[in-house]
């Protein structure tokens, strides 16, 4: 990352981790993008947040499970911020569901939101990070993707693919300045 004003998009960043997550990235000089599918209103009041705080960024709604929703959600934020230096795949639906009761329909919300969604971000992040020379991908796992947990395989699975996927893009971004990681958090109070 140069001289230049640094860039960050963080997915989920209406509420909960993602929300502070956008506000210390500001804090610490980023240009802030944060993504939001629902609740524009709160996607608002983080950025009136970090404007008040002396930072900025612009909130962009973006659907993690179209591809076509983050192309267009990451040409936005690198037309109004001039690139993009990290990426924080934070989006994500949990599921608690004992495994004999799990739907199809579950299944497919959770692997197109929490996995499909992390790499459709990082496809799009990967483009205007190499142009810039380096950039940070950071997707959100969780403790219950590396260990298991009760009630959880589903949401444990789709958060242990993100470990695979991040140790993967690492060795193939690293060679480019691209560093990838995932940070796997416990049971957290929102609010």
């Amino acid at each position: 990352m140069s001289g230049k004003t640094k860039t960050a998009f963080v997915t989920g960043a209406s509420r909960g981790i993602g929300a502070t997550i956008a506000r210390r990235l500001a804090a610490d000089g980023f240009f802030v993008g944060i993504g939001y599918r629902t609740g524009a209103d709160r996607a608002e009041a983080v950025l009136a947040h970090i404007r008040a705080e002396g930072g900025d960024g612009v909130a962009v709604e973006v659907d993690v499970t179209s591809t076509e929703s983050v192309k267009q959600a990451f040409a936005s934020f690198t037309e109004k911020s001039g690139g993009l230096d990290v990426l924080v795949a934070n989006a994500g639906v949990a599921h608690g569901q004992m495994a004999a009761l799990i739907t199809d329909e579950d299944m497919e919300r959770l692997w197109q939101t929490n996995l499909a969604g992390a790499l459709r971000t990082a496809r799009a992040a990967i483009r205007p990070m190499l142009r810039g020379g380096a950039g940070r991908i950071v997707f959100l796992g969780s403790v219950v993707g590396l260990s298991g947990n009760a009630g959880q395989a589903l949401y444990a699975a789709t958060k242990a693919g993100l470990v695979g996927a991040a140790k993967s893009l690492a060795r193939e971004l690293a060679p480019r300045g691209i560093l990838v990681n995932v940070v796997a958090p416990g049971l957290i109070r929102d609010g």
